[in-house]
Parts: structure tokens; C-alpha cells; sequence
């Protein structure tokens, strides 16, 4: 069984591949601890029935990205990208 700090430690080192602009470059809403916790429980829910879209697009339109969906993001990317090269080589 992986440890709590080393799946936050692993997600945080695959979180510098994301494609979730920095702060600096966003205007940041300001939301309230309830908006964000309501947030983040539509990105789960999202998520969970496989609407990795919706939830991409409801993050962008708050500017509030979820941990989880920006793992999914990268992972498609990432994935996506040695999919595309292995057809290019066949």
C-alpha cells in the first residue's frame, strides 16, 4: 500500500506536465470555501461518469482546477502524444 505523502508527493511531481495555466496567467475568481468544495465535488462527479470534457471546461470557466482532473489531463496528453508517434512509426 502506497503512503498518504507519497501519492501527494506523485501527483504533485505529474502536476508540473499540466496543461492548467499558472495563476499568474488566469483572472482568478474569487470564491468562497463552499463554492470551491461544490466545485470540486461536480469536477469528482464528472469524473466519475467519465466526462473528462465537461469537467475540463467547468474548471476553465471558474478557473479552479482539481488535483484529479488535471492528472486525467495530463495522463490523455501524455498518452495521446506516444499513441500518435507509435501510429506515425507504423
Amino acid at each position: 500500500m502506497i503512503s498518504t505523502k507519497k501519492k501527494k508527493a506523485d501527483k504533485t511531481s505529474l502536476l508540473k506536465f499540466s496543461p492548467v495555466p499558472k495563476i499568474s496567467d488566469i483572472v482568478k475568481l474569487t470564491l468562497s470555501k463552499d463554492e470551491k468544495e461544490a466545485l470540486d465535488i461536480l469536477l469528482g462527479q464528472l469524473l466519475d461518469d467519465g466526462h473528462v470534457s465537461q469537467a475540463w471546461q467547468v474548471a476553465q470557466s471558474f478557473g479552479h482546477y482539481d488535483q484529479d482532473l488535471t492528472i486525467v489531463v495530463v495522463s490523455q496528453t501524455y498518452f495521446g502524444n506516444i499513441l500518435r508517434d507509435l501510429c506515425a512509426i507504423g
